[in-house]
């Protein structure tokens, strides 16, 4: 089991080399064709959901009573947890294949976007106030 963790990571190794040597910002990804530049490209796209996410979470949390928040946050972690494990699922079916990474990264970005459709749909009546 241990080899084959230690196997896992050595995609997101190499990745992390290569990383520091490009940033994302020099990339074009209309044009993005290695495996490089697409995940390059589509953590972009995850941080700028994680970062909406974060900032629909704290306008929802200033809306609502402390209860609430504390059922909000409950369920955020839940949906976190499942995000993640969902991901590292898509992620396993690549093995140690190089779409692996790109697959995951794409999955949390989509799943993170849904997320914010989600929320926003789910307390809409407490957005609007």
């Amino acid at each position: 089991m241990r080899k084959r963790n230690c196997l896992k990571l050595l995609p997101a190794l190499a990745f992390i080399v290569v990383i520091q040597k490009v940033s994302a910002s020099e990339i074009e990804c209309e044009e993005a064709l290695s495996n490089f530049a697409m995940i390059q490209c589509e953590q972009r796209e995850l941080d700028r959901a994680n970062k909406e996410l974060l900032e629909e979470l704290r306008h929802l949390k200033n809306r609502l009573q402390p209860d609430e928040q504390e059922a909000l946050d409950r369920g955020q972690a839940a949906w976190v947890a499942y995000r993640d494990a969902h991901c590292d699922s898509i992620v396993e079916t690549y093995a140690a294949g190089s779409g692996g990474p790109l697959a995951g990264v794409k999955c949390q970005a989509d799943l993170t976007k849904d997320r914010i459709k989600q929320l926003r749909q789910s307390f809409a009546d407490r957005l609007s106030r």
